[in-house]
């Protein structure tokens, strides 16, 4: 179960609203993503104690994304820290790090998908299965693409030039009409749904 720990990080020097945050593989960098004063740019702080929010600092490390997307609301990296994809409206982009979470290094590789055949409107994403699959969260009009998980699924892990839609959707409606960010644990037996219209956490059973 989980308790709250009065711990809170200050972002506002660097943006007043942040959409969609990830650490690195041990915990040792928190990244965020601004979508307000500076929208898409990426921002990293370093933890002394690894997940403990309380000793995050910012690093003085920003990347500005929006030379290759517009206003992305979501990313999620490889576990290698190797690979990025950032995700707006209706785009996944990819793109590379010669330096493993070292967003100062970040290029875009030239891949890209156009989602509006399926959705209108994706808020955020996550790899799964080792790479070889993403589940892409929609929450946008015609009313047939709100709030839904879509699966897609890559020949080669965590590239975006082999990807397909798997045609499968998993409606969530019911319990996070306002879904706006995923997370899946590292075995994938629970995913997590933030419900922006009921303000609250949502758990699911993999």
């Amino acid at each position: 179960s989980a308790t709250y720990t009065n711990n809170k990080l200050g972002y506002n020097s660097q943006d007043t609203r942040m959409r969609d945050l990830h650490f690195n593989n041990d915990g040792t960098k928190l990244f965020l993503l601004g979508d307000f004063n500076t929208a898409g740019s990426l921002y990293q702080y370093n933890l002394t104690t690894p997940y403990d929010l309380s000793t995050a600092s910012y690093a003085s490390i920003s990347k500005l994304l929006t030379g290759f997307t517009y206003n992305p609301k979501g990313f999620d990296f490889s576990p290698d820290g190797t690979v990025l994809w950032t995700i707006n409206s209706a785009e996944i982009v990819e793109y590379s790090l010669s330096a493993a979470y070292d967003i100062s290094t970040i290029s875009s590789t030239g891949n890209t998908l156009n989602i509006f055949s399926t959705t209108t409107s994706a808020y955020d994403g996550t790899f799964v299965d080792n790479g070889s699959k993403f589940l892409l969260l929609s929450n946008g009009n015609p009313s047939a693409d709100q709030d839904k998980v879509r699966q897609y699924s890559m020949t080669t892990p965590y590239d975006l030039s082999t990807i397909t839609y798997d045609s499968l959707d998993l409606f969530i409606g019911t319990q996070a009409p306002g879904a706006t960010g995923i997370e899946v644990n590292n075995n994938e037996t629970k995913m997590i749904i933030i419900d922006s219209a009921g303000a609250s956490a949502v758990e699911y059973n993999i």
